[in-house]
């Protein structure tokens, strides 16, 4: 058997499904960035705990291939397709939601609490937490350069991309805490993240 094609098994095998897994996790949460060793080791890791649900199958698979694998058609490919494709993009679903509710934090938090042992909050940044909003909102941002603008944050770019704000409806505001005038000459403000001092996020 070609070595190129054992290759591209084993990546099949030990790494898609944990990408999947871990892809579909990402539309719920925001992880940390991780090196490309970090990554690999968990998708084989969320491979693993895939496979380990299908282990009925696998023993099935067992057993067939004392005889005559594919002769078997259908019975067999199918459910491998679901395995490896369909099946991490349901556990990925359903982790990433356990994950966004905090549903698993919260009980450990229960276990730990009598205890006094303190356990870090899961997930996110303090950015990507605060910007978690269904609707627009307004916001002031005190800037390294001692300027202070309040305007509406329309659209705000997260992890893995380059923390990023852009405000319309923006005014400077004075010493005293007040919007002073609206910049009438511009349609909106983008902001870098690493400019800023402060963010006030107005109710």
């Amino acid at each position: 058997m070609p070595q190129s094609f054992i290759t591209i098994l084993l990546i099949l095998i030990f790494i898609v499904p944990g990408y999947i897994i871990k892809k579909v996790q990402e539309l719920f949460v925001t992880f940390e960035k991780l090196s490309r060793f970090e990554i690999t080791i968990e998708c084989i890791i969320y491979s693993c705990l895939n496979y380990a649900l299908w282990t009925p199958y696998l023993l099935y698979l067992y057993g067939l291939s004392q005889t005559n694998i594919f002769s078997q058609n259908l019975k067999v490919f199918l459910p491998l397709i679901l395995m490896v494709f369909i099946s991490p993009v349901v556990l990925g679903i359903i982790t990433g939601y356990v994950t966004q509710q905090q549903y698993f934090y919260k009980f450990l938090c229960r276990i730990f609490k009598k205890s006094g042992i303190s356990i870090k909050t899961p997930g996110t940044e303090i950015w990507d937490k605060a910007f978690d909003r269904p609707v627009k909102f307004w916001v002031r941002i005190h800037l390294s350069n001692d300027k202070i603008y309040e305007g509406l944050a329309e659209q705000i770019s997260t992890y893995p991309f380059q923390k990023q704000l852009y405000l319309t409806n923006v005014g400077v505001v004075n010493e005293k805490g007040e919007k002073e005038r609206e910049l009438d000459t511009v349609s909106g403000v983008y902001i870098k993240a690493d400019n800023v001092e402060v963010i006030e996020i107005l109710e």
